[in-house]
């Protein structure tokens, strides 16, 4: 979507990641407006629902090595 404007409305935070600003809403109110990085640094909402999706996994949503080793 290069030089285009466009809106994504999503629950997985995973679509929205590269996006370039994202509009955080909680209870209909804008409390967060960002890229993900600078959201996730802010350490408010957006990183607390980021946490809770991805808890457990790497930093592209990918599941996150065991730790558990096979002999």
């Amino acid at each position: 979507m290069e030089n285009k404007t466009s809106f994504s409305i999503a629950h997985r935070l995973a679509t929205i990641r590269s996006s370039s600003r994202i509009m955080v809403l909680n209870g209909g109110e804008i409390v967060g407006m960002a890229g993900h990085d600078d959201l996730m640094a802010a350490a408010g909402f957006y990183h607390a629902l980021y946490m809770s999706q991805f808890k457990g996994k790497g930093p592209g949503g990918e599941s996150a090595p065991s730790a558990t080793h096979s002999s």
